[in-house]
C-alpha cells in the first residue's frame, strides 16, 4: 500500500513537471493524488494546515533554554537553529500566483484497516547548508502509518472551520520526527480560500483554481496511462 502511494505520487509530480507547472503546488498534487487514490478504492481526506518545521539545532536550543539575550539568539539563528513556518499570511503574488493559497495542506489516505499520513509535496521543506546557510533535510514525499481516526476527526473539523473561527480545539496535530534531527508539526487549520471554495463550488475562482479536477486531466491521464 504505502509503495502504490508513493509509486503513484511519482506519477503525478512526473505529470506536473511535463506540463511545466510550477512545482511543488500542495493542493494540486493532493487533489489529483486524492482522486487517483480514490478510484483505487482509497477513503481520503485533505488536511489544510499550518506547518512548522524546527532544525535539530533550534530543538537542542530550545532543550537547554534559548537565551535571553537578542545577539545570541542571533548566533544560534546563524549556527542553524532556524524554523520553517507555512501559515495562512501568504501575499498576494508571491511566487507568480495571484492568490496564493496560505497555508499548507497534505492528506490522509486509507484501505483495508490502515490509514497513512501523506504530504506529497514535502521536499518544499528541504534547506541545504550550501544553498540556505543552515540544513533541514526532508524526502520528496512523507508518508507514514497512523491510526485511522485521524483521517475521521479530520473530516470533521474540516466541516466545522469557518472565516472567523480557523482554529479549533481538538482539531488535527501532526508531529513527524525527521532522520536529520529536526521535526516538522502540522496543525489542522481554516485556510481562507479553500474555506470560500467549499462555501462557493461553482463559483469562477474555485472553476479557475488548483480544487478543479478538470485542470489536472492531462496529469490523472498521464498516471492511468503509466499504470496500464
Amino acid at each position: 500500500m504505502k509503495d502504490e502511494i508513493l509509486k503513484i505520487n511519482a506519477l503525478v509530480t512526473e505529470g506536473f513537471l511535463q506540463i511545466n507547472a510550477i512545482e511543488q503546488r500542495c493542493l494540486a498534487q493532493c487533489v489529483t493524488l486524492s482522486h487517483i487514490l480514490s478510484s483505487k478504492g482509497y477513503t481520503v481526506e485533505l488536511l489544510p494546515c499550518e506547518v512548522v518545521g524546527k532544525s535539530k539545532k533550534l530543538i537542542d536550543a530550545e532543550r537547554k533554554g534559548m537565551p535571553k539575550s537578542e545577539r545570541k539568539i542571533q548566533r544560534l539563528a546563524q549556527g542553524g537553529a532556524r524554523k520553517i513556518r507555512i501559515r495562512n499570511e501568504a501575499i498576494p503574488g508571491t511566487a507568480g500566483i495571484d492568490r496564493p493559497l496560505g497555508g499548507h495542506v497534505a492528506m490522509f489516505a486509507s484501505k483495508d484497516g490502515q490509514c497513512y499520513f501523506i504530504d506529497p509535496t514535502s521536499f518544499q521543506f528541504q534547506r541545504t547548508k550550501k544553498q540556505n546557510g543552515w540544513l533541514f533535510d526532508c524526502p520528496d514525499c512523507i508518508i507514514t502509518k497512523c491510526d485511522p481516526h485521524y483521517l475521521c476527526n479530520t473530516a470533521e473539523f474540516n466541516e466545522r472551520f469557518t472565516p472567523s473561527e480557523k482554529k479549533l480545539d481538538g482539531s488535527t496535530f501532526i508531529a513527524l520526527n525527521m532522520e536529520c534531527g529536526g521535526a516538522l508539526y502540522y496543525i489542522q487549520s481554516g485556510v481562507d480560500i479553500l474555506m470560500e471554495y467549499r462555501d462557493n463550488p461553482n463559483s469562477s475562482e474555485c472553476n479557475n483554481s488548483d480544487l478543479n479536477l478538470e485542470r489536472h486531466k492531462s496529469v490523472i491521464e498521464h498516471v492511468n496511462n503509466s499504470l496500464k
